[in-house]
């Protein structure tokens, strides 16, 4: 088995990746699992994540109206109710006075493996996914559409690790869809990282070799 591999593709090692189950430990290192939605729109932004350590787990969201500029969160550091359900397509937040259900679209994805210590680390990431449902915040229904990012993770990844990733959704001086995902510190490897960037839902082939990727911001707006 040879590390990094980058696909989808030939000569996927043969590693239990999510869904699959995977042992609690592997060489000493704890197993290490999440996955972290975002939709990103004019009006309503959202987030959410579930992250698995060993045998801890905790969910994670957030939701801003840039309408009304108001922030809606909450962490869970325990087992409990499914406040945030993260089942393949379907997004869901269910809490007191805020509720969303989303869906996310197909676009192929950038898959990774990756050595990480004496471990190794396995991604698969989607940027620029279109994005449908809608959002109840204190009572009022706002109706999305548009795009997100969509990032599952696991392994057994080295006990302290340090990277910067930047993933996002924007749209060229051409009107099409663009996201991106730019990653320095973990899965950066000159032949196979999992940098990529999609147009209109069509991964760019040829990214990951460590090219040179600009982003420029043309508008800004605050709540």
């Amino acid at each position: 088995m040879t590390l990094p591999w980058r696909g989808p593709g030939e000569g996927r090692p043969d590693l239990p990746f999510p869904p699959a189950r995977q042992p609690l430990l592997h060489k000493g290192l704890m197993r290490k699992r999440w996955r972290y939605v975002g939709y990103y729109g004019e009006e309503i932004m959202l987030c959410a994540g579930v992250v698995r350590i060993g045998p801890f787990n905790h969910t994670f969201w957030s939701v801003w109206d840039r309408l009304e500029g108001k922030v809606w969160e909450h962490t869970r550091l325990r087992p409990g109710g499914p406040e945030v359900v993260l089942d393949g397509p379907v997004v869901e937040i269910r809490t007191g006075n805020v509720r969303a259900a989303l869906r996310f679209g197909e676009i192929e994805p950038i898959e990774v493996v990756a050595p990480s210590g004496r471990g190794w680390g396995w991604t698969r990431k989607r940027a620029g996914v279109p994005v449908a449902g809608r959002v109840i915040l204190d009572g009022k229904t706002r109706e999305v559409k548009g795009f997100g990012v969509d990032d599952e993770s696991g392994g057994y990844h080295a006990r302290h690790v340090k990277w910067k990733w930047s993933a996002g959704i924007g749209e060229s001086s051409e009107g099409k869809a663009v996201g991106w995902n730019l990653t320095e510190g973990i899965n950066d490897a000159t032949v196979a990282s999992e940098r990529a960037v999609w147009v209109d839902g069509v991964r760019v082939q040829g990214l990951g070799g460590g090219p040179r990727v600009r982003v420029r911001g043309s508008r800004a707006r605050t709540a």
